[in-house]
Formats: C-alpha cells, sequence, structure tokens
C-alpha cells in the first residue's frame, strides 16, 4: 500500500515502511517522519531526492536502518544531515553513492547506529571539511571521499582494518590522516 504525507511518498509493508518517491518541490527543510499508519520508517530507496536542488536541511529519524544508492546524490544544495540514532536503536547503512556530490555539505558526523559505508559515499561532496567517525565503522570504503576538496584532517577509528583504493583520491587539501595499529 502506498500513502502520500506532505510530498514524501511511503511504500507500507508489514515488514517497515519504505520512502519511495518525493515531490520535486518539496520544502528545503525536511523532517522525515519516523512512522505511517503505524509502522516505523525504516528505509529511504534508492535515487529518491537525487537532483532535487531546493533541499537544504533534512532530519532522518532513528528507525532508518538503510539509506539506499544515490539517495540524495547530487543535492546540491543540501548543507545538514542530522541522524537521530542512538544506542538503542537500528543499526544503518549507507549505499553506495548515497550522498556522492552534494556540494553543499561542510561536516559530517556518523553516529554510532552507521556500521557499514558503500563505495562513493561522500564522492564528489567538495565542501566537506570535517569529518567524524563512529568507533564500530571498520572499513573505510573505496572512493569514500573522493574529491572532497577541502578535507584537511582524518582520524581513522581504531576499528578499521581496511582502507578502500582511492578512499581519499583528489583530497587536494588533506594534510593530516591519524592511523592506528590495525590497518
Amino acid at each position: 500500500m502506498y500513502v502520500k504525507e506532505d510530498g514524501l511518498v511511503f511504500c507500507v509493508e508489514p515488514s517497515g515502511v519504505t520512502l519511495v518517491k518525493v515531490d520535486k518541490k518539496i520544502d528545503n527543510n525536511l523532517i522525515i517522519p519516523s512512522s505511517v499508519n503505524g509502522r516505523a520508517v525504516d528505509t529511504i530507496d534508492k535515487s529518491v531526492f537525487a537532483g532535487i536542488t531546493n533541499l537544504v536541511n533534512i532530519e532522518l529519524p532513528s528507525s532508518i536502518k538503510a539509506i539506499h544508492e544515490s539517495a540524495f546524490e547530487k543535492c546540491s544544495n543540501l548543507r545538514s544531515v542530522k541522524f537521530y540514532w542512538t544506542a538503542k536503536h537500528n543499526t544503518c547503512t549507507l549505499h553506495k553513492g548515497a550522498f556522492a556530490d552534494c556540494k553543499s555539505l561542510t561536516e559530517i558526523t556518523l553516529g554510532k547506529n552507521v556500521r557499514a559505508l558503500g563505495n562513493s559515499v561522500f564522492r564528489g561532496c567538495t565542501n566537506i571539511s570535517k569529518v567524524t567517525f563512529n568507533d564500530k565503522i571498520t572499513e573505510i570504503p573505496d572512493r569514500l571521499f573522493m574529491n572532497v576538496r577541502k578535507l584537511k584532517s582524518v582520524e581513522i577509528p581504531e576499528n578499521v582494518v581496511k582502507i578502500g583504493s582511492d578512499a581519499f583520491r583528489s583530497c587536494v587539501k588533506l594534510e593530516e590522516v591519524i592511523l592506528h595499529d590495525n590497518i
């Protein structure tokens, strides 16, 4: 069953709720609801927000388990993504290119519930200057920060055992990478 709320279209199933479509004229400050029809919103489908240029700020509920491929790709004015996840809630995976080419993003904090990152999640987000990882991340995937031109310093968490190819390629201002013994 499909439900439309405030310009957002959700697919409601017994297993959960997936955000599958948005109106091109959504508010520039958007809060994704935590539930629809009494079921938790747990997934943002692939390419749902791709190319929507009026989106500036988005808040994601703690119920989100997956942000699929290219979900926010090329949201060129997206400045802020707030993840409301706590230790009590779901783990979340950010799939391939989920935030690729969001050129207005400046800072990323990966909360404790983000456990897995796909390739190229932040590729081309040229204005990110600060990244904070959580201690649950075990791999920095291929091209994660490729072409993130303003990134200056990164501390790789102790649990990371692998850094993928081209993870920091063309990060022209990267001056410091703090590594631990596990890599």
